[in-house]
């Protein structure tokens, strides 16, 4: 990414003016705009509300269309052609005392025609006593609910709240989706509000039940930075309750050898023979997510390529009403050089991706300042492919705090305001950013339709970082089916000729053992016959593979378990 410039002064001398005196005179640039919200057609006036100042004497503004002011007044007229979101930069600066300071605003503009914008507002929640109304300390606000308001889709916060400024209008609001719940107020499921542009506010609650208890547990995990031999890095456990009812449980998260651990927070239980990281949670409420950061080192001897699979398992798993995805593998690959900026997918066989057309998709979007100067604003724009099913996305995390955008065309922005990114040369560690959300495939999508994706990342004024394409195809014939992953061991590893693998089966199985050079290659395939409940150990020979790392991975249609052996010889 490079750095970036602004017309008639640099943002490097608006930005490297800080001084002594500025110290003193506290200089905060801010400033105000009306009408609000403004709508496209109309004059918009943009005026100084800076304090700590002496004597301005040049105000910039960018209004976030290509379109700048620069002059002596504090105020400034623009008119917006189109409707959007748009970023405002204001700069002032004071030529006598070289004091200068930069703020960042977010404004929407509506369509036209201007009128006295309608408000409508409302919460969707879990009425636990059937009485159509919200009551604190009882009922469980419902967040990450698409609310579709006309044309226009909201997601709900953590509090189950959204809010819709719009022109004159008849609106229908209605859930995208009230699953796993049943909406019993409003009758019928929606409201129906007639906007007369007069700034009136609608009040449009959703009153959720469900006719039996839904226990729904669900596992995130996610890694942050890239894995680089010697360097730090992180994984994201997560914990999310999908169901109707408050749960209490708890998460292990397990790491690949080719990493030690460093620390965790909110601090979990470590148990360096195992591997393995676990945290408690309690009353946890439906909707809600409990995460925990684990810091990792790559061992410096590892191998540019390496693969690093860690595993997180949430409990409890009985009765679980999609146990499936109580169990989650997140896999990187060991890197020296590399673009930061990235879009993967998972669960995807092959490079194809193939998957089964039921199956939710995963997307983690990474982007890293790697220019010469703090970036004061970054966002996303991910237009979602016609076979995604956006009423059924839902956000899993992201690095900062964010505002989401879900506009017509498909298009879904994450909004980073005065984010202030470090460069990749001050702080390496801190330039990093990402968000991660799941999405399902339209329903009934035929063999081999091809589902790809990429985003673009605008750091500030600079044009878009486009990330690669991750694609996804469905496929009914792949044979995948979801497999449980399982402790395993390994020993000795460094092994010379014979390695014996040691695990615990719940049920009778016939797992298959597969062999795995660096490359990705099948280099040895055994099978382990039919096994019943218990402990079990086999003994795998691999005096005909060269020296070097391998892995040995576990399988069958029920249980998986992975592990990297080297090979000295």
């Amino acid at each position: 990414m490079k750095a970036f410039k602004l017309t008639l002064i640099t943002l490097g001398l608006l930005l490297g003016s800080f001084s002594f005196l500025q110290a003193q005179l506290n200089l905060v640039a801010d400033f105000t705009y009306s009408p609000q919200p403004p709508c496209a057609g109309q004059a918009v006036t943009f005026q100084d509300a800076s304090t700590g100042s002496v004597a301005l004497t040049n105000f910039h503004y960018n209004f976030g269309d290509n379109n700048w002011s620069s002059s002596a007044s504090p105020t400034a007229t623009h008119t917006y052609a189109t409707a959007g979101n748009y970023t405002i930069w204001y700069c002032v600066f004071d030529s006598l005392t070289f004091d200068s300071s930069c703020v960042s605003k977010n404004i929407v503009v509506l369509a036209g025609p201007c009128s006295t914008p309608d408000t409508i507002s409302g919460q969707v929640y879990y009425d636990t006593n059937s009485n159509a109304t919200y009551d604190a300390g009882t009922d469980y606000p419902i967040a990450q609910k698409m609310v579709n308001v006309g044309p226009f889709s909201f997601m709900t916060n953590a509090n189950g709240e959204y809010t819709a400024i719009l022109n004159a209008a008849t609106y229908t609001v209605s859930l995208a989706s009230a699953s796993p719940y049943t909406v019993t107020s409003p009758v019928g499921g929606s409201h129906s509000i007639v906007a007369a542009g007069s700034g009136t506010l609608f009040t449009a609650d959703f009153a959720l039940t469900a006719a039996t208890p839904i226990q729904d547990l669900q596992a995130v995990l996610y890694n942050g930075w890239a894995y680089r031999p010697g360097f730090d890095t992180y994984a994201t456990a997560v914990v999310v309750n999908n169901g109707t009812i408050p749960m209490t449980g708890s998460m292990t998260f397990t790491y690949d050898d080719s990493v030690a651990y460093v620390s965790s927070s909110p601090a979990g239980t470590h148990n360096g023979a195992n591997r393995t990281v676990t945290f408690s949670f309690t009353g946890l409420l439906p909707s809600q997510s409990a995460s925990h950061r684990v810091i990792l080192n790559t061992y410096q001897s590892v191998p540019l390529g390496t693969a690093i699979t860690n595993t997180l398992a949430v409990l409890p798993f009985n009765n679980d009403a999609t146990p499936a995805n109580n169990n989650v593998t997140a896999t990187d690959s060991v890197r020296g050089s590399y673009d930061p900026n990235d879009k993967t997918v998972t669960p995807g066989f092959g490079p194809e991706g193939y998957v089964l057309p039921d199956q939710e998709l995963t997307y983690r979007i990474r982007f890293q300042n790697t220019g010469t100067d703090t970036a004061f604003s970054v966002y996303l724009l991910d237009t979602l492919d016609a076979n995604l099913d956006i009423n059924s996305i839902q956000m899993l995390g992201a690095s900062h705090a964010y505002h989401m955008y879900i506009g017509d065309q498909r298009e879904v922005r994450w909004q980073f305001d005065n984010i202030l990114l470090p460069d990749s040369n001050v702080n390496e560690p801190l330039s990093h950013g990402f968000v991660m959300f799941k999405i399902s495939p339209v329903p009934n999508l035929p063999d081999f339709t091809a589902i790809p994706n990429f985003a673009d990342i605008y750091f500030d004024f600079n044009a878009p970082v486009r990330t690669n394409t991750s694609l996804t195809t469905i496929n009914r014939a792949t044979g995948i089916k979801t497999a449980h992953f399982i402790p395993m061991t390994v020993s000795p590893n460094p092994a010379k000729d014979q390695v014996e693998l040691a695990f615990s089966l719940t049920e009778a199985d016939a797992p298959v053992v597969y062999v795995i050079d660096i490359m990705g290659r099948k280099v040895l395939q055994q099978q382990l016959g039919q096994l019943g409940t218990g402990n079990h150990h086999a003994q795998l020979d691999l005096s005909a593979q060269s020296a070097g790392i391998y892995f040995i991975q576990l399988q069958s249609d029920k249980i998986k378990a992975r592990k990297k052996v080297i090979l000295t010889k």
